[in-house]
């Protein structure tokens, strides 16, 4: 049986270890030998990672291994793999089973891919590449080599992110983008343009952040307009952006009309009513056609007592 060798000993490692434990491949195609680490690097002393078994500078490969990279950083990713593939080691993917990958998506080598992960159907994936969990890549995207996707990203359809890209927890790509090589996008990002080469960005959107107090006006509203096939998962980003830190305790959706692909729609969200005994605010949301008709109507309840709570 082969043996699966983990590059990098840190927190990102630990989770490409017990995911490698869930995958389909583990005790059928190989086990886990433990993982490598930078010579001088700290080490996290911690139950849940593998073994440290050497140094990613001394270990020779031998016939039997297979490796997968866990780095973040997509310079120590990169320089570790070298280091590797130039002493012949071989790489293979990790993919949780929760994951959804269509059948025409395809993927190189190295390649860490979390749980409910979606992967449309064309998607192309580079080499060494890192999809937490609860991604959704859109139909006919393209993904380069080294680039890195933290838990929550939205990529929608016939994106193209160039290589050793970042994109941080919770942004939405619009489709028919281009993220060029080594760009960043912060978390909670909504990209609606192309994003050059070695750029860092962040916040790209036209919401207007509410202030503290604002945000406590039970008529204050929130617009966005967006094609309606983005409009659901919007409202979830509003609520996001909005309420951050925030607990969800309950949700109810009634749905009027249809929302079509190619039309455009407005999300209004309001704070209508404050319980503060139980630090819950109630907040009601519309999605709207473009003749004011709702479309979705939704209340939901939130938690979080330095917004609601008695003290304001």
């Amino acid at each position: 049986m082969k043996r699966l060798v983990i590059l990098g000993a840190g927190n990102i490692g630990k989770i490409v270890y017990e995911y490698a434990k869930l995958s389909n491949d583990y005790m059928i195609e190989w086990s886990i030998a433990g993982c490598l680490e930078f010579a001088g690097k700290s080490i996290i002393a911690d139950e849940a990672y593998p073994i440290v078994i050497g140094t990613i500078e001394d270990y020779e490969p031998i016939a039997d291994d297979l490796f997968i990279c866990s780095y973040a950083n997509v310079d120590e990713r990169e320089k570790s793999i070298n280091i590797i593939e130039s002493k012949g080691g071989k790489f293979v993917n990790v993919i949780h089973p929760s994951s959804n990958i269509c059948s025409t998506s395809v993927m190189g080598v190295g390649n860490f891919i979390g749980a409910f992960t979606t992967l449309s159907v064309n998607t192309k994936l580079g080499n060494h590449i890192i999809v937490q969990d609860h991604c959704n890549i859109g139909h006919d995207c393209i993904i380069g080599d080294y680039s890195h996707l933290y838990v929550g990203n939205i990529v929608c359809g016939i994106d193209i992110l160039g290589q050793k890209t970042t994109l941080y927890t919770g942004s939405t790509i619009y489709p028919k983008l281009k993220i060029e090589d080594e760009a960043i996008v912060g978390a909670g990002s909504v990209v609606m343009r192309k994003v050059k080469a070695h750029t860092i960005v962040k916040d790209i959107n036209p919401i207007h952040r509410l202030s503290e107090k604002e945000l406590t006006e039970p008529e204050i509203r929130a617009k966005l307009t967006v094609q309606g096939m983005y409009a659901v998962c919007m409202f979830s980003g509003l609520l996001s952006r909005y309420f951050p830190d925030s607990i969800n305790v309950s949700r109810s959706a009634t749905f009027i009309r249809p929302i079509l692909l190619e039309e455009r729609y407005t999300i209004s969200l309001k704070v209508r009513e404050i319980k503060t005994d139980e630090n819950i605010g109630v907040l009601k949301g519309y999605i709207k056609n473009s003749n004011g008709k709702v479309c979705i109507y939704c209340i939901t309840e939130i938690r979080n007592e330095h917004l609601f709570g008695k003290a304001n």
